[in-house]
């Protein structure tokens, strides 16, 4: 019972320590942490926090956390706008949170956020206009090779996906899908894509668009019955003059050796897209 009282009081300390150190960043009050941190374990229902003083809507305290901790404390999409208005494509943009970071770092800048999820989107919508921002425009589609209608796979959260063996999909919808190269005839200052698998094909038929792309972020999955492309990207992107950093997204497999392959991916990465001054 001791070990067990003392255990637990380790770790709140820790979660303690954790929050004051990060507090500006997390934007949360530290009640609000608490109640997120207790409930990480609940999915699939509408929750609300105040994040920096707004309202804000998710289905999955978890995975809105790990957003949190992933964009605001460790800066992923952290990059040097280079003018005040400068354009940023946000595919896979789920509930905003990407969203609010670029106004965050870039407020004059015009944001086009992609999300497909016909759920994941009206909570994306409540918590951008909840944060009162402008220049944005939200669209309810998903990134694809073109304009069509494809059975997508309706995870809730941050994990639906496009294509896969419909009999596999455990709660299937259709949604409609646009063309990204349609959107890449201008300068584009920074583009993010992290559409759960699709990103391969997307790339490859952008390839010859990328040009206009100053900066590029990735997030690579792999599916365990998938083919494996990842030296197909490196080298589509360097063709395109980028200069690339490679770092784990998620911890898919401890032991590869042992599992070859993930739960539910076989690998997840970040693939950060610069350029070199000349």
């Amino acid at each position: 019972m001791f070990r067990k009282f003392v255990g637990g009081l380790y770790r709140t300390i820790q979660k303690r320590a954790y929050y004051l150190k990060n507090k500006n960043k997390l934007g949360l009050s530290w009640s609000g942490y608490k109640q997120l941190k207790k409930n990480t374990h609940r999915h699939g229902e509408l929750m609300t926090t105040r994040l920096y003083g707004n309202t804000t809507e998710f289905t999955s305290p978890f995975w809105f956390l790990h957003s949190i901790e992933e964009i605001f404390i460790d800066e992923v999409y952290k990059f040097n706008p280079g003018r005040k208005d400068a354009v940023i494509l946000d595919c896979g943009a789920n509930i905003g949170l990407s969203v609010l970071y670029f106004k965050k770092i870039s407020p004059g800048s015009r944001v086009i956020a992609f999300e497909a999820d016909p759920n994941v989107f009206q909570l994306m919508q409540h918590n951008i206009k909840s944060f009162g921002l402008s220049n944005v425009e939200l669209v309810n589609k998903a990134v694809w090779i073109e304009e069509t209608t494809l059975a997508f796979d309706s995870e809730g959260s941050v994990g639906g996906h496009l294509g896969g063996e419909e009999k596999e999909m455990k709660n299937k919808i259709d949604v409609k899908t646009l063309r990204l190269r349609d959107f890449l005839d201008q300068k584009i200052d920074f583009l993010k894509i992290d559409i759960e698998g699709a990103e391969y094909a997307v790339l490859k038929d952008c390839k010859d668009k990328l040009h206009n792309v100053e900066n590029l972020f990735i997030e690579y999955h792999v599916f365990n019955k998938e083919e494996q492309r990842l030296e197909e990207i490196l080298s589509l992107l360097k063709q395109a003059g980028f200069r690339y950093y490679i770092k784990q997204a998620w911890a898919n497999q401890e032991f590869p050796f042992v599992s070859k392959g993930g739960e539910y991916y076989e690998m997840q990465l970040n693939i950060s897209c610069y350029r070199k001054p000349d």
